[in-house]
């Protein structure tokens, strides 16, 4: 039985018991109590399995691959109201720290997971609970499309989103940032962890903020932040101490405001006076400076942590299959909590199919070379596949017969497969196309 197939037999089994029950009912503590047509297991499975479909086809479809009775599409949304969104989270956390309990699985770098934090907007329903509940994007007032903010915490390496926080779209991103963070201890993480921001981050709480949780940080700085000190700065690769200023120093008593007395951080950071950073700069083909700050230690030369950085590219990968391949963002319906149930339990579907490609990845490497490059999964088909079968093995019972499904599922994966080629740098070009391109049509 491979890696992948172990952790959701797992998760599988963890289905069935009182503690899911107990956390899909949430404060409603007399939700899926009585016995009903559609427990809770056959609830989640069922948004788990969703295609960006009509509800009544999402239902339809359902219950036609999964043989149970019939329930009415209304019946199902109104179960659903009493379903709390974190029940996949903490599914998610489970399988994670699966993952990173199994150390010769886990890729590093340097002895580090490499992670990136990013937001998105996503768009979302755009009913008034939803503009109540996260907000509106511009200033047209009841008439502005409702949208979030997400933030994600994505291993580049290993492919998963360890965290994704659903925030108002007016919330700060290193705010969302922290949360995230925090997922690093609430899942049990135990390997060193390095995280990469992009230039919308860079601040002295967030700096000092990651020193004290003990996690390594590579931020790109943009070309108009930290000038003084980066003007002294001797070389390519030094030491500097950023002066906390009262521009600087106003930002965070600024944020302190929103936060809870417990966690207001500016009478700290002010008594420190300076924070020490290391900045490396390096030059962009273009000629223009590069730089980032960093707390790794000087044995990992300059020029790695500049190539590290761009690792994080791998994050908005991530962000383009969840939301133009596994159709994130067409939620079920207008109710919030229809918005969480659904990005959430995504997030688990592709981190559970990351984990079966991975596998399928580890086997095509093995076969015989006869082709002119070599190969990678194709992932569209991957997505499609792996939605395909989810049904079929969320309702299996029979342990045995669920692992042979498991392991047709990655022979099926295995079949379709694209070359890998070196490609040459070019200017980048924009062509105006098609709604429906021939090379961009989703695999479900």
């Amino acid at each position: 039985m491979g890696k992948h197939e172990e952790r959701y037999s797992e998760l599988h089994s963890f289905q069935d018991g009182e503690q899911i029950a107990s956390i899909a009912r949430g404060k409603n503590k007399n939700a899926f109590t009585r016995v009903r047509k559609m427990p809770v297991r056959d609830i989640i499975t069922s948004i788990m399995t969703r295609k960006g479909l009509t509800a009544a086809m999402e239902i339809r479809n359902f219950l036609k691959a999964s043989g149970l009775e019939a329930i009415s599409k209304w019946a199902w949304l109104k179960a659903r109201l009493n379903l709390n969104p974190g029940v996949f989270s903490f599914m998610n956390d489970r399988y994670m720290k699966s993952f990173y309990a199994s150390v010769d699985e886990v890729r590093t770098w340097n002895g580090y997971i490499v992670l990136a934090i990013d937001g998105s907007r996503a768009e979302i329903p755009n009913s008034a609970e939803n503009r109540k509940t996260y907000g509106t994007m511009g200033n047209d007032g009841e008439s502005a499309p409702a949208r979030c903010l997400i933030s994600g915490l994505f291993d580049v390496l290993n492919d998963f989103f360890i965290d994704l926080q659903i925030c108002t779209v007016k919330k700060s991103e290193i705010q969302a940032a922290e949360e995230n963070v925090k997922a690093l201890e609430r899942i049990g993480i135990r390997q060193k962890a390095l995280i990469i921001f992009d230039r919308g981050y860079p601040s002295l709480e967030l700096l000092n903020y990651l020193e004290e949780h003990g996690i390594a940080y590579i931020i790109r700085i943009s070309s108009v932040m930290y000038l003084k000190e980066r003007r002294a700065a001797e070389g390519a690769d030094c030491k500097v101490e950023l002066e906390h200023t009262y521009r600087r120093m106003m930002r965070i008593k600024d944020n302190d405001e929103k936060r809870d007395e417990g966690e207001k951080r500016y009478e700290k950071i002010k008594a420190k006076g300076s924070t020490e950073t290391r900045l490396v700069r390096d030059k962009t083909p273009s000629g223009e400076e590069f730089a980032v700050l960093t707390n790794l230690p000087d044995t990992i030369k300059g020029k790695e942590i500049v190539e590290a950085y761009f690792l994080r590219w791998k994050v908005e990968e991530a962000y383009n299959t969840l939301k133009n391949k596994m159709k994130f963002e067409s939620a079920t319906g207008m109710a919030s909590i229809y918005v969480e149930q659904d990005f959430l339990s995504q997030i688990l579907v592709y981190n559970m199919m990351e984990d079966a490609l991975h596998d399928a990845e580890e086997e095509i490497k093995k076969s015989p070379k006869k082709y002119k490059y070599p190969r990678r999964i194709n992932q569209n088909m991957a997505i499609g596949i792996f939605k395909d079968f989810l049904i079929d093995l969320q309702m299996e019972e029979d342990g045995k017969v669920r692992q042979e499904k498991m392991k047709i599922l990655q022979s099926e994966i295995e079949r379709y497969t694209l070359p890998v080629r070196k490609s040459k740098s070019k200017k980048r070009q924009f062509n105006s196309s098609n709604k429906y391109a021939c090379n961009l049509k989703p695999s479900f």
